[in-house]
């Protein structure tokens, strides 16, 4: 009996204590963890109730003792179950993350799975067609131009796509689209990235503890690729 009352005495006390050490404690306005500004006591309007409790919710979730210590064992745990810690990142194979899933709603087409295609053929066009006015403003200044698009992860980086990721963005081509469009319809040239950075991309993972020198070497190697020399001479 005893035992059993001190177990439902451990849950409010553990929560009281925090409680304390939380407001005890100096408050921190940046989070290391996350990369992001916190809400911190000072900035609490209580001439405002209507905001108050929001902003009571936000800073008890931003200032909650060893809450960067929960938030790195949650992670960790869901991590070796497999389970993403957050719905805008896909664990890929080999320790891999990509920013984007198919249940986010910050970057629901990320991966190309969800959207209009018609709606993104017609805003591809709406771009291209104001580069191209860019483009023959900078030939009437003498300006050389040259477009190019950054590739996103997963189309450099496509083998390490988990399995279910993979097999419905592989037949997805929409850096193809755009080469076939600049082609068939404008003059202004286009850099393509895509092969250099797939053929001289770092045979493993590059830690943010080692930094980024793999990195920046395989740019180093794709920069001296036949693709950018030949498309850079065109516009010289």
């Amino acid at each position: 009996m005893k035992i059993k009352s001190l177990i439902l005495l451990a849950f409010p006390a553990s929560l009281l204590i925090t409680c304390i050490i939380t407001l005890a404690k100096d408050d921190k306005s940046v989070s290391s963890l996350e990369k992001r500004e916190l809400t911190t006591r000072s900035q609490l309007n209580f001439s405002d109730i209507k905001s108050l409790f929001s902003q009571l919710d936000s800073f008890a979730a931003d200032q909650l003792a060893f809450r960067d210590e929960l938030s790195r064992t949650h992670a960790a745990i869901k991590i070796n179950i497999g389970d993403s810690p957050s719905p805008d990142v896909s664990i890929g194979k080999e320790g891999w993350f990509f920013l984007g899933s198919m249940i986010s709603k910050k970057y629901p087409q990320l991966f190309g799975i969800k959207g209009n295609d018609a709606s993104s053929k017609e805003e591809l066009v709406d771009t291209l067609e104001e580069r191209s006015r860019i483009y023959e403003w900078l030939r009437s200044k003498n300006i050389k131009y040259l477009l190019t698009i950054a590739p996103n992860k997963h189309t450099i980086y496509a083998n390490y796509l988990p399995d279910y990721l993979a097999s419905k963005v592989k037949n997805k081509k929409g850096l193809e689209l755009v080469k076939h469009v600049i082609s068939s319809s404008y003059d202004f040239p286009y850099l393509d990235l895509k092969p250099p950075l797939i053929d001289f991309r770092p045979p493993r993972i590059i830690s943010y503890s080692q930094g980024l020198c793999g990195h920046e070497k395989a740019a180093e190697e794709a920069a001296e690729h036949e693709s950018l020399i030949s498309s850079i001479d065109e516009i010289s």
